[in-house]
């Protein structure tokens, strides 16, 4: 529930994850992209999982906020998977 606090989605949203339950698709884009910004410097992006590019800037009006650039390169790659707009 840290975690989920951290980045700004539901408090149970790793809870249900871990349960093998799914998640919104803006869920799924939002924790990626704060997991992208505030990943260790010194710890390995896992392999397998398609990286977002962090925003540029910070958006100039609330609730305006830039998807990283490849986004859509992520959802596409997760749909070649065979994986819906839900996370697994």
């Amino acid at each position: 529930m840290t975690v989920a606090k951290r980045v700004g989605v539901h408090n149970r949203t790793f809870v249900l994850l871990g349960q093998g339950k799914g998640c919104h698709f803006d869920t799924f884009v939002q924790s990626m992209s704060w997991f992208a910004e505030n990943w260790p410097a010194d710890l390995e992006w896992p392999e397998n999982v398609p990286r977002p590019d962090p925003p540029k800037a910070k958006p100039a009006r609330k609730g305006s906020a830039p998807l990283p650039q490849n986004v859509e390169t992520a959802a596409l790659r997760l749909s070649q998977a065979g994986l819906s707009k839900e996370c697994p």
